[in-house]
């Protein structure tokens, strides 16, 4: 049995999302994503597969079971980003382009 502070450690680590940045040299991450459905009641199991410039910033992400039908996007589909001056002061990623289908290659 977990404590409290124990269960609230995990839950933070696997509720997190892809890093923006990580250490230089490294070009591709792989983690898991806990989503909990507020339909279903059930958390879902979401593995993703980021990919990283020379400087570490986040260019791509592959979402595995992360689909929705209703809204039209695939299970397999994958995130392209960009930086700039003009986000954040080249502190934060923009998006643009979202659930393409398939593993960003």
């Amino acid at each position: 049995m977990m404590t409290p502070e124990e269960a609230a450690r995990y839950e933070k680590y696997f509720t997190q999302n892809t890093p923006d940045m990580v250490i230089p040299g490294i070009k591709e991450l792989e983690g898991i994503h806990i989503h909990h459905n507020g339909l279903t009641g059930i958390d879902e199991v979401q593995p993703w597969k980021a990919f990283y410039d020379d400087f570490g910033r986040l260019m791509a992400r592959t979402d595995y079971n992360a689909g929705n039908k209703t809204a039209g996007i695939p299970a397999i589909h994958y995130h392209l980003y960009e930086w700039g001056e003009s986000f954040a002061g080249w502190k934060k990623p923009h998006e643009y382009a979202s659930h393409l289908e398939g593993e960003f290659r």
